[in-house]
């Protein structure tokens, strides 16, 4: 898949070469260009981009606009919030210690302290900004599937496995070691679970304008192809296979 079903990205499209926000620009908005290096200054201390973006960053398999960050201690949201405000036009819709929400120059951001979990590999500074590892985005957007459900998580997961080399095995362990989850039976079907089910999947007009409206029903065939083979492979761990 990503880009084109199917097709793997060279090298040179990889996450190596972005350096620059000029290294970016085909892959995001203008307005989020514009904001990287403001929000930069206004973050707390050890607060990565993580999401979507992130993932952008590193694949370069698809564009993104918003800008959302974990944080590995809590934060004075007041501060933050208020940094914002001197760095830009920030519009708040929820601050707290723990999570702050809204737009900064109409780019939606978030910022979640994430105490307690395990960073995976080192990040990556990209014109001020702290980008984390393939293997840290990896685990969160596994935890994604489980949690939000949305069509571009299947794709990001998806193009991880066939583009980074990260096959959905390796995903769950990694998923497992940030999150401080256990890698047992139980989780290995319920995560499957999951991946296999589209039925409350929302279709999403952006994935469908950089991957083609049938994305939806590729992504199924993909995944419904593999779970037997995650089955499989994992199978030789556990005394019973792993059925979704």
């Amino acid at each position: 898949m990503c880009r084109a079903i199917g097709e793997v990205l060279p090298p040179t499209q990889r996450g190596g070469a972005v350096t620059t926000l000029e290294d970016l620009r085909d892959l995001l908005p203008e307005g989020t260009v514009e904001a990287w290096p403001k929000v930069a200054e206004a973050l707390p201390a050890g607060a990565v981009l993580m999401g979507g973006t992130a993932l952008a960053v590193c694949l370069r398999h698809r564009r993104s606009e918003d800008l959302d960050f974990f944080a590995p201690d809590l934060f004075d949201g007041t501060a933050i919030a208020t940094a914002l405000s001197e760095a830009g036009e920030f519009a708040p819709t929820s601050v707290s210690d723990r999570m702050i929400r809204g737009t900064f120059d109409a780019v939606k951001l978030n910022v979640v302290a994430s105490p307690g979990e395990f960073t995976l590999g080192p990040s990556r500074v990209v014109e001020g900004l702290k980008v984390g590892s393939l293997e840290d985005i990896t685990a969160a957007k596994f935890k994604a599937i489980t949690d939000r459900r949305e069509l571009r998580d299947f794709i990001d997961v998806l193009c991880v496995e066939r583009d980074a080399g990260i096959a959905v095995e390796q995903g769950l362990i990694l998923y497992c070691r940030r999150h401080g989850v256990s890698f047992d039976l139980e989780t290995v079907r319920t995560f499957l679970r999951h991946l296999a089910d589209f039925r409350y999947l929302d279709d999403d007009p952006a994935m469908h304008a950089t991957f083609g409206v049938d994305v939806r029903h590729i992504v199924m065939t993909y995944f419904q192809r593999r779970i037997p083979q995650i089955t499989a492979s994992l199978s030789r761990l556990f005394t019973e296979p792993p059925q979704p």
